[in-house]
């Protein structure tokens, strides 16, 4: 039985040692982050003030490095030691001030922004942090004050039974569940705001999904074009700017092709008649190219056969050569640059974040 005991006890010593390990894993990992806020701190210091108030980087930094100090105390289960550090209660004095000069004493700024919601979580995170500070050091009364006031901005951030009938709303408008509880989310349940939030994001998405459906018509023209003398495919820009003087967009690529996208050289040639009538004759050449390219995918065995009787007439020099005649390579060439995809845009949406916060009501109401 003694024995027994022992062998218990020892298993015991085991278990515990195993936690300790973990433990000092965690105040390692701990110790590491919040020497790395601190670092970070000190640098942020280094800015200009004015680069600080027009940002809530810096005060994102504060409340960071405050709540990893709460951790690490928690950690080392040293949490009254939280209390002789004035560090935390300055980082959170300087981090309230910068947030008020951001978003205005009473959050009037706050009304300007379509993310409202977020920026008022953070004043979330800021009450919960003073709400534990004070907590530690023995200020219940004002703990309890910091965690209601979080509590009640929360509740204000996340939607309820009560926020039915206007999810139901915007949904009968055709929107869809997730971006309607997103932008009410985001407007601070402002049904007006939430919509037009919506209308816009939705408006911004099509703009530049038809930007980029745009951008790929133009790189796949440009590219039909063929490539310059040094191999480069035709200036987009440069095509843009000859346009808004005037010039066809065939006419100017085929002048940038001929002068390697060289936007001057392309002007001079673009001026005179006869280079003109030289670049038209070039661009319905590899038309009638690009027509035929199109002709053998369709029907290659037409194709075929026209091939052979051009190479049958080829083999007669007092015939000549037929004007329809189309270089292989030049053709394959051609061909693959029409089969080419255009390449799809997807506009994706941003997940709105989750908002929580742990509050001390329990120990609270047991005191200290």
């Amino acid at each position: 039985d003694g024995g027994g005991g022992d062998g218990g006890g020892d298993g015991g010593g085991g278990g515990g040692s195993v936690e300790e390990l973990e433990d000092a894993k965690i105040n390692a990992q701990l110790d590491d982050v919040v020497h790395l806020f601190s670092e970070a701190e000190r640098a942020m210091k280094l800015c200009d003030q004015r680069w600080l108030e027009i940002s809530d980087n810096y005060a994102l930094l504060l409340l960071d490095a405050v709540w990893a100090t709460l951790l690490k105390h928690a950690a080392d289960r040293n949490l009254d030691k939280i209390a002789s550090q004035r560090e935390a209660a300055d980082r959170l004095a300087e981090a309230r001030k910068l947030l008020r000069t951001l978003h205005g004493a009473d959050w009037q700024r706050l009304g300007q922004r379509d993310d409202t919601g977020p920026q008022q979580a953070v004043w979330v995170r800021l009450f919960v942090l003073q709400g534990a500070l004070a907590f530690h050091r023995g200020e219940i009364d004002d703990a309890r004050s910091h965690f209601e006031r979080a509590e009640k901005l929360r509740q204000k951030l996340v939607l309820g039974p009560e926020d039915d009938g206007k999810i139901a709303q915007l949904l009968s408008m055709g929107f869809g569940s997730h971006e309607s509880r997103a932008a009410l989310l985001a407007c601070a349940k402002d049904q007006n705001r939430a919509v037009a939030r919506v209308l816009k994001r939705r408006a911004d998405r099509q703009a530049a999904l038809d930007a980029k459906r745009q951008q790929d018509k133009l790189r796949k023209e440009l590219r039909a074009f063929g490539k310059t003398p040094s191999g480069a495919v035709v200036n987009a820009e440069a095509v843009a700017m000859l346009e808004s003087i005037g010039y066809a967009r065939v006419l100017a690529a085929e002048a940038l092709r001929r002068a390697d996208n060289d936007a001057d050289a392309a002007l001079t040639l673009l001026s005179s008649a006869q280079t003109q009538d030289d670049l038209q004759l070039a661009i319905i050449a590899r038309e009638q190219s690009a027509a035929a390219c199109t002709d053998f995918d369709m029907h290659p065995e037409s194709a075929s056969s026209d091939a052979t009787a051009v190479a049958s007439s080829a083999a007669q020099p007092e015939n000549g050569y037929s004007e329809n005649e189309v270089r292989g390579d030049e053709a394959l060439e051609l061909s693959a640059a029409l089969k080419e995809n255009e390449r799809s845009y997807e506009a994706a949406d941003l997940t709105n974040e989750e908002f929580a916060i742990r509050v001390y009501q329990a120990a609270i109401s047991q005191g200290r």
